[in-house]
């Protein structure tokens, strides 16, 4: 996996453990603090790496769909695949993100999609 592939991941978790009521199965501050860092640290070596501040909010807002309105981003099927995805990705233990945050920052050259799902 990619950089540019995790970015998208990460905002898309960020945004639906952020901004959609999950009850019982809500993410932790530690997850969401943790999805918070992990989106600042790809940012920053994105933006090292010839991305411009408005290349990087149409990124975010159209992965992570930013801007859509909470009722159209939480209006999801948690009973299929795409659900399942992104409340397992809410839940996520806040070790693993800045893991995987790490190693994909560890690999050299410029920001690639790499290998995404």
């Amino acid at each position: 996996m990619g950089v540019i592939c995790w970015a998208a991941i990460v905002e898309i978790a960020y945004q639906v453990a952020s901004r959609c009521d999950l009850g019982e199965q809500a993410a932790s501050k530690e997850t969401l603090s943790a999805y918070a860092d992990a989106r600042s640290a790809l940012a920053d070596r994105l933006l090292a790496n010839g991305w411009e501040q408005d290349g990087l909010d149409r990124f975010r807002a159209q992965q992570g769909s930013a801007d859509a309105s909470t009722q159209e981003l939480c209006k999801f099927d948690e009973q299929n695949d795409t659900g399942k995805f992104l409340l397992a990705l809410a839940q996520e233990n806040p070790e693993t993100i800045m893991e995987i945050t790490d190693s994909v920052l560890a690999i050299p050259g410029p920001p690639r999609w790499g290998t995404c799902l």
